[in-house]
């Protein structure tokens, strides 16, 4: 088979000749990605680059996963760590065959590069082919298939891109080597076992995106989130798909075999208790399996060069030493020593456990099989009624005490491969999006706030403190950093709206012509969200259709970025009729529980209610001092309906009402709802409490959150869901609390600075409209007319940004393409994060402190006060996790919610 494949590897590479080497203009290289196969070896999937030219009949894949079984002493020289692999070239479609013949499935992701790039990875690859360079030494985590296409990559298209994306991928970077090798060896519980048995204390260290890159998989997942210096994707694959890997049914796994053994340890306890003797086969039994697993993790610790397998505290149980008890015990003489020598073996056990539970390495429940054989040890061996041959009136008490240990044991160890799948993801996910959520406005009300909702989580729940990296805030863009884990850079959403050149008009960033509204005339997707969200990694890990993911809000931008690509289907409230519409990007529409609602009327029936205040003004917190004068506040529902606590009711018994339709949470497949709701009250110019009715937003939503978790806890069981709280910032601390401190705020009016713009380069160039507009901190040129005078855009675009600068208000102006270049950090860097060329224009500036964009208060477009906003985040949940972090980014709370 080897010899097959160099003699073709040789061929292909003569055929194409040296003048084929330059690659032609339709040429095109892509990464190939494999599905596990049937064979262990094949079981984490593989890797490979192909190369196209049609101008020259070239199709090969480069596949570093070459090695033979042929080899001298192959098997022992693998168990040592020295197997050789090499570097060889196939045709593609012959490739494609052998990963299907093993059961595999190949994706392939065409790389967006130019022809230069395209040649030196051509290059590149030929070079690693030649005779002195094809070989390497193979090591399963830091150098195979996937590492070194990666690196590779990394230092043809340049290191900088490659560590630029890091923040691009999304994913539970709490991983250790451990649990991703155990993810994907599930398959193979028995493999598993043994994983986890010989690696050591080194395979618990958390790992980084790039450490993460020697799986396939996690290759091909990084790619399609890598963007080049230009802002273009590296490929533009959709059909990136997680592996589906079906985990071993524990009736065929080593659980079986533990359950078995632990029934037995328990069985034959009573009976040597029973019957005054000692079943010495099954201790010898055991262990012999102690010493030969041992022996096997004592070479691969101490002869090995494989990494993972050094510092195993597992051999404080499983060691060669075993074979001491193990012979001893063959022989009557042996067997009198070891029961003479109970104390030492205990100080032993009892010695190797303190040590094995503090080291700091992953304990794998196989190792409880040892310690109910030390009970067993402990109860039979060691009871005075064998080494001095009578009994005390106390030995009946004692025996039943250890021996209910054994029982108790056995039992959790069989119940575990019963619910370890279980225990791993709830059966529900609900994550709660809070518009206007603050933490200064929280600790005011915490002993005010009846018991259950918020002052039930607020008690009980893991708590921090986000803060966001971005410069603007307020808008679509901050819930886009929270639901992605990236900033607007990378996701793609700058604001609400954006400025379109064509029209020279702003339109909704979410606004999407080829898809359908229900139940409205507008239509909209999330697809200028360039970035995963939360609920689309969601779905990546839980494929199965019986998984669903439900998005309910009162606002179309919140809901839409909650639901994001992947949700089953969203609702929001319509702004006039206030029906729940939805649009038919998601493949479910409207959920039906939705249009039921809306054929009842019950949305109607609440707007039919006013809203008011249920207690004297004075007896609020921080009730204003108009509401104070006019003995509280009043509204009719139906003209602040989406800013009154009747908006977060009505997303509430929806939300009750899809769990129970849709039957979420009652599975074992995970489902996740996300949820938009709002304590912005109609008057409110602060995120802060500064009157009676914010404070009965935060009152109402209370009682609402109060409801759904009692329901949830009802019809789903506590241990069975989870809620992740966050708020969203959107006002901020308000013009008011500056001006309270005589530091009144001044506006910024982006399109009456566009015209004075457009006036000067008129006196230089001529009488045109050079400025097509002007909106938030952008200025967009009129790049038609600049091309038809033939002048330098990048000129223009520095004359402007410099004019700019002697505007009252600016702090700084830059042409688009200096942002990504600014170095620093404060400012600097949150203007970075901030700004991507699909919601700025030709030039970007800041503003001094104070100064807002917009033409009055009531006019503003978004709130840039306060440089560092801060929210909340609650984690309520019955599972173990510790958020120790005081502050944690806006871009980690994704990574919370996949936890």
């Amino acid at each position: 088979m080897m010899k097959r494949i160099k003699y073709l590897c040789l061929s292909l590479l003569c055929a194409i000749g040296l003048s084929a080497q330059t690659l032609s203009d339709s040429a095109y290289i892509s990464l190939l990605t494999c599905t596990p196969g049937y064979y262990v070896y094949s079981q984490y999937g593989h890797s490979a680059i192909r190369v196209v030219d049609p101008a020259y009949n070239l199709d090969v894949a480069f596949n570093y996963g070459i090695f033979s079984f042929d080899t001298e002493d192959f098997y022992l020289k693998f168990v040592r760590g020295e197997t050789d692999y090499q570097l060889g070239v196939e045709n593609t479609q012959r490739f494609l065959r052998s990963s299907e013949y093993i059961g595999r499935t190949t994706y392939e992701q065409v790389l967006n590069l130019t022809q230069e790039q395209k040649q030196s990875i051509f290059d590149a690859l030929l070079e690693n082919y030649r005779p002195e360079n094809r070989f390497y030494r193979y090591n399963f985590v830091f150098d195979n298939c996937a590492t070194r296409p990666y690196h590779l990559l990394k230092n043809t298209l340049g290191e900088e891109i490659f560590s630029n994306s890091n923040q691009n991928l999304n994913l539970n970077l709490n991983s250790t080597y451990r649990t991703i090798i155990s993810h994907y060896s599930q398959a193979n519980a028995w493999e598993d076992l043994g994983v986890n048995l010989i690696f050591g204390k080194d395979a618990d260290k958390e790992i980084t995106i790039e450490e993460r890159l020697f799986l396939p998989e996690e290759l091909m997942r990084y790619v399609a989130n890598v963007t080049l210096a230009d802002g273009t994707p590296l490929t533009d694959a959709e059909d990136v798909a997680p592996f589906v890997i079906e985990p071993t049914p524990w009736i065929a796994s080593p659980a079986i075999l533990v359950i078995g053994l632990c029934l037995l340890l328990v069985g034959l306890s009573y009976y040597d208790l029973r019957r005054k003797h000692i079943s010495w086969w099954f201790d010898a039994l055991l262990f012999f399996v102690y010493a030969l697993l041992g022996t096997i993790a004592f070479y691969l610790t101490f002869f090995s060069l494989h990494p993972l397998v050094g510092e195993n505290y597992n051999l404080l149980f499983y060691s060669p030493l075993m074979f001491i008890p193990f012979v001893l015990i063959l022989f009557p003489k042996g067997r009198t020593w070891l029961l003479k020598g109970g104390l030492i073996l205990s100080l032993y056990f009892y010695l190797a456990l303190l040590i094995r539970i503090f080291c700091g390495q992953a304990w794998h429940w196989f190792l409880l099989v040892s310690i109910m054989h030390y009970l067993r040890i402990r109860l039979v061996w060691y009871r005075d009624v064998f080494i001095l041959g009578k009994r005390t009136k106390n030995d009946n008490k004692g025996e039943k005490s250890i021996l209910r240990l054994l029982v108790l044991g056995a039992l959790s160890i069989i119940h575990y491969p019963l619910s370890v799948a279980e225990a791993k993801t709830p059966r529900l996910t609900v994550v709660v999006c809070v518009n206007g959520l603050n933490e200064t406005a929280l600790s005011d009300l915490r002993n005010f706030l009846p018991a259950g909702g918020l002052r039930t989580i607020d008690e009980e729940a893991h708590e921090t403190t986000l803060t966001f990296p971005q410069l603007v805030y307020g808008g679509s863009e901050t819930l886009a950093t929270l639901c992605t884990g990236t900033t607007p850079s990378t996701h793609g959403i700058a604001a609400n709206n954006y400025f379109d050149r064509g029209t020279r008009k702003v339109h909704s960033i979410f606004t999407d012509a080829n898809v359908s509204g229900i139940g409205t005339n507008v239509s909209l997707s999330p697809v200028a969200l360039l970035s995963p969200t939360f609920t689309d990694e969601f779905r990546m890990l839980h494929p199965s259709k019986e998984s669903k993911i439900y998005a309910l809000g009162i606002t179309p931008e919140n809901t839409i970025l909650l639901a994001g690509h992947a949700a089953n289907a969203c609702a929001w409230l319509h702004p006039k009729s206030l029906n729940w519409i939805s649009t038919t990007y998601y493949q479910e529409g409207l959920p039906a529980v939705a249009d039921e609602m809306n054929m009842s009327g019950r949305l109607a029936t609440l707007m039919e209610e006013n809203w008011t205040n249920t207690m004297e003004p004075t007896m609020y917190v921080h009730p204003s001092e108009q509401e104070i004068k006019k003995k509280g506040f009043s509204y009719a529902l139906k003209d602040v309906f989406h800013k009154s606590p009747a908006a977060n009711k009505a997303v509430i018994e929806l939300a009750l009402a899809l769990q129970q339709a849709e039957n979420l949470g009652k599975d074992t497949q995970p489902d996740l709802l996300a949820l938009d709701l709002n304590v912005i009250s109609p008057k409110a110019s602060s995120d802060l409490l500064r009157s009676a009715e914010q404070e009965a937003m935060y009152l109402g939503l209370n009682q609402d959150l109060g409801f759904l978790m009692e329901q949830l806890t009802k019809r789903v069981g506590k241990e069975h869901f989870r809620i992740i709280l966050f708020g969203k910032p959107a006002l901020g601390q308000g013009v008011q609390t500056f001006e309270s401190a005589n530091m009144p705020t001044n506006y910024f009016n982006v399109g009456r600075a566009a015209a004075l713009i457009n006036t000067y380069l008129m006196a230089l160039y001529g009488h045109e409209r050079w400025i097509d507009g002007g909106y938030m901190q952008s200025i967009y040129l009129n790049r038609t007319l600049i091309e038809q005078k033939r002048l330098s855009l990048p000129a223009l675009q520095q004359q402007v940004s410099d004019f700019l600068l002697e505007f009252e208000g600016t702090q700084e102006a830059f042409p688009i393409t200096h942002v990504p270049l600014l170095e620093g950090e404060d400012d600097k860097k949150r203007l970075r994060e901030t700004c991507n060329k699909q919601g700025f224009g030709d030039i970007v500036f800041t503003l001094q402190p104070l100064w807002l964009i917009g033409e009055s208060e009531t006019q503003r477009q978004d709130n840039v006060i306060e440089k560092n906003p801060t929210a909340p985040l609650f984690v309520w949940t019955t599972e173990r996790m510790s958020i120790t972090a005081e502050t944690l980014s806006a871009t980690e709370v994704k990574d919370v919610i996949l936890k």
